[in-house]
C-alpha cells in the first residue's frame, strides 16, 4: 500500500500536464489588473491635457474679441464657457468641470491689479468684480494694461475605481493679453 502511494506521488511529480493552466491562473489576475491600470493611467493623462487645452482656448478666444464682449449672444462669454463641455469630450463634465474667466487690469503705477469683470460655471472659485488680485505673475502686465485670466478645474472620475482609489483634480490657469485693445470690457458680466 505504501509503495503504491509512493509510485502515485512520483508519477504526479513527473506529470507536467496542466502546469501552464496553473501558471496562467496565478498570473492572469495580476496582468488583468495591470492592463486596466495602464488604461486608467492613459485616460488620466488625456484628461489632464484636455484641461490644459480648454483653459488656453477659452482665454484665447476672449482675448481675441474686440473692445467689448457681451455675456450672452453670439461669441459672448457664455458661448465661450459652454465650449468647456465640448473641449473635455468624451469625459463626463457637468459639475466635474469648473471654469472661471476674468479680466484683470493693473493701475497706472502697476501696483494694484483689480478685476474688471468675471464669470464662472458650476461654482468655480472666481475673483469678484472690483477685488484686488495678487495671483497675476510679476512682469506679465504693465501699468494700465489688462489680461484675461482663464482657469479650468476638472475632477476626473474614472471608470475603474477598483484600480485607482483616488480622485485626481486638474487645474490650470492661463493669462492672455487682449489682441486688439488694451482692455476688454463686459458691461453685462
Amino acid at each position: 500500500m505504501t509503495g503504491a502511494i509512493v509510485r502515485f506521488l512520483t508519477s504526479l511529480k513527473r506529470d507536467a500536464r496542466g502546469v501552464a493552466a496553473v501558471e496562467f491562473a496565478f498570473i492572469a489576475p495580476v496582468m488583468i489588473v495591470f492592463y486596466f491600470g495602464m488604461v486608467e493611467a492613459c485616460q488620466i493623462m488625456i484628461a489632464d491635457r484636455k484641461t490644459v487645452k480648454a483653459a488656453a482656448a477659452m482665454g484665447d478666444l476672449i482675448a481675441q474679441s474686440g473692445s467689448t464682449i457681451t455675456l450672452t449672444g453670439s461669441g459672448g462669454v457664455n458661448d465661450v464657457l459652454s465650449m468647456g463641455d465640448t473641449l473635455m469630450s468624451p469625459f463626463a463634465t457637468g459639475t466635474n468641470l469648473k471654469i472661471c474667466v476674468a479680466s484683470i487690469t493693473a493701475n497706472a503705477a502697476n501696483t494694484i491689479k483689480t478685476v474688471d469683470w468675471s464669470r464662472s460655471t458650476n461654482g468655480a472659485t472666481c475673483p469678484a468684480k472690483s477685488t484686488t488680485v495678487t495671483s497675476v505673475p510679476t512682469g506679465l502686465i504693465s501699468g494700465g494694461q489688462s489680461v484675461i485670466m482663464s482657469t479650468v478645474t476638472y475632477t476626473y472620475t474614472g471608470s475603474l475605481q477598483m484600480v485607482l482609489h483616488t480622485t485626481p483634480i486638474f487645474s490650470k490657469t492661463f493669462y492672455h493679453k487682449p489682441r486688439k485693445v488694451t482692455t476688454i470690457t463686459c458691461p453685462t458680466c
